[in-house]
Parts: structure tokens; sequence; C-alpha cells
């Protein structure tokens, strides 16, 4: 994005087109334009943003920003008077710029992670909600208990992957999903209404079945956490027949019984 500011118009939970901006004029005239609906502005550098002092006490819409660099005090405290809501993270490690876009805009973004950083010495995590009106989220780095297959958390090789549906801890995976129902006490109310809502689905049998097993999600190597996630919540269709026959076996049933319970 260079000196770049990415424009994403967001109606609600619909998503309008991204656009990028470059001139004084432009950014001026998205800015003063913004009207009632939701903008977020993702931008590099910080110094492209200094076009709009001039138009700095005309604050209208709701302009959100996420800064990918570390600024001065004096600078964030400009920009967070102008902004509705701003992150920017020292030290933070954000989702890749090809995929940042992508889980801002969308329809899921309360189900999704855009940054986060590793407090060593308080002994949490810190993630940032693609939906950009949520509070940060903290958890404890204990809750990281070593997958399936051993693998253990590696906290100094933080990242966030796959469109902020998970995050990375050195060879270690977890899924926003999961951090989420057990960190979230909105998103686990919501998730139980939705799974109410498919109580008799597929998704809903497995995640039965799992739990009576005393399995996580990340039990199922080689089919990863977000995978079983996903299968759970109805988001993908029924596991073709060797996804599926890999899970009746972590889980000591037949293919077909599973949709039993």
């Amino acid at each position: 994005m260079s000196a770049e500011v990415m424009l994403l118009n967001l109606a609600g939970r619909a998503t309008g087109p991204a656009r990028r901006v470059s001139s004084a004029d432009e950014l001026r005239g998205a800015f003063t334009r913004g009207g009632r609906e939701a903008t977020i502005w993702i931008v590099r550098k910080a110094v492209a943003l200094q076009a709009l002092a001039p138009v700095a006490g005309a604050r209208r819409g709701e302009h959100r920003l996420v800064l990918l660099e570390r600024v001065s005090a004096a600078r964030e405290a400009f920009l967070r008077a102008i902004f509705r809501s701003v992150v920017s993270l020292s030290g933070a490690k954000f989702l890749a710029e090809e995929e940042l876009g992508t889980a801002l805009a969308s329809p899921y973004r309360d189900r999704l992670f855009i940054g986060g950083i590793v407090d060593h010495e308080a002994g949490v995590v810190v993630l940032y909600s693609a939906d950009l009106g949520r509070d940060p989220l903290v958890v404890p780095t204990a809750w990281f208990t070593p997958s399936g297959d051993g693998t253990e958390p590696d906290f100094h090789r933080f990242a966030v992957s796959d469109y902020g549906s998970a995050i990375q801890l050195g060879d270690y995976e977890a899924s926003a999903d999961a951090i989420l129902y057990e960190h979230d006490p909105l998103y686990r109310r919501a998730a139980k209404k939705e799974l109410l809502k498919q109580d008799e689905s597929f998704g809903a049998s497995l995640r039965r079945l799992r739990l009576q097993r005393g399995l996580g999600r990340d039990d199922f190597a080689p089919i990863s956490a977000k995978q079983i996630a996903r299968i759970e919540r109805g988001e993908t269709e029924k596991p073709r027949e060797r996804t599926l026959e890999l899970i009746a076996r972590r889980l000591d049933v037949r293919p077909e019984e599973i949709e039993e319970y």
C-alpha cells in the first residue's frame, strides 16, 4: 500500500467495494463525505493522514482506522480525536495485507482476528477482532495447552493466519472459534443459539459426540482444528468420504453413526 489508504465501506454487515486513494484531495473528500456508513481506513504510513488536518474539525461519519505502523503519542492522540476507533499496536503483528481487507469486510468479522501481541511478562495474548467495535480479547498463555500430537505453543513466533480464523504460535495452531468460545461470553451465547438452530445438523452431531468423547478440535490430525470448527458451525458441506473416515476413526464410531448423536 506504500502511502496509499485502503477504504472499505461497510453498511451494517454488507460490504461495499474496497478502493485505494493516495492524493490529499481524495483523502479529504473521503473523510468529509463519510456519511453514516462505517468506513474502515487501512493505512501503512501515518504520514498519509496529515492531509486530514485541515478538515479534522469537521469529523463526520463512522470512520475507523487500522494503522500498520508505530506512531508517536502525539500523532496517535490526533488520530484518535478524528476517528471513531483506532487500532494501532506497537510491536503487534497483523494479518498479511492481502488478507487484512478481506477479514475486515467479512460478514463473519466478529469471528475473526486481525492482529495481536504476546505480553510475555504478564503471560497473556492480546487479540484484536476484525469487528473494530469490539474490545481486545485477553487470553492467558496457560490456556494454549499442547495439541493432541504433542506440539507445544511457541509464544515467540506469534502470527494471525488463514484470513483471521486462526492464530499460529510456531507450529502450534489454535482456531479463532475455539478461543472466542472459551473467552468471549457474547460469542459463546451467540454460538449456543446457533447450535440450537442447527441441532439436527451433521455439525451439531459431530460437536456433541466430540465433547462426549472428551476431545478438542485439535485432536483430529491431520484435519485442522479450524476445519473441524467450520464443520461444526455448518459453514462447510458434509465432509468428503476420506475426511469423514478420519473423523469417525478418532471418535471410535462408524462414519454413518456420527449423525445418530
